[in-house]
């Protein structure tokens, strides 16, 4: 990327950051929360999407052995038709973060209230 569109990019970004550090709100205690559990979200992320992926096979009638490919999975003649419409995947994907927020703030008390583990706040 060009100077200017660095510039033009992280400048707002850096003086959004400058100004709202102090500010205390519901949403930056949660955005908070999340940061201080970003492993877990990330690990756990990995397991949900892959479970929903081999459910979501299994719904649309193909197999998980259908899903190991060596083409583009538009390539593949055998999964036509797999998919599901925009909308779906939405839902899907606010479904899923809200399901990893709440687990997220569930690990996060655990870590809180048991300060003897003190090499969990590494996940």
């Amino acid at each position: 990327p060009s100077l200017l569109y660095l510039l033009v990019t992280l400048g707002p970004a850096f003086l959004f950051l400058a100004y709202t550090e102090k500010v205390k709100s519901w949403v930056g205690e949660q955005v908070k929360m999340i940061g201080r559990t970003a492993m877990f979200y990330y690990l756990v992320h990995i397991y949900l999407v892959h479970l929903g992926a081999m459910a979501a096979t299994y719904l649309c009638g193909f197999t998980w052995r259908d899903m190991v490919l060596d083409t583009w999975i538009s390539f593949e003649p055998k999964l036509r038709g797999y998919g599901f419409s925009l909308g779906i995947v939405y839902a899907v994907w606010i479904s899923l973060v809200l399901l990893l927020y709440f687990l997220c703030r569930r690990y996060d008390r655990y870590k809180r209230s048991h300060p003897q583990y003190k090499w969990l706040s590494y996940l």
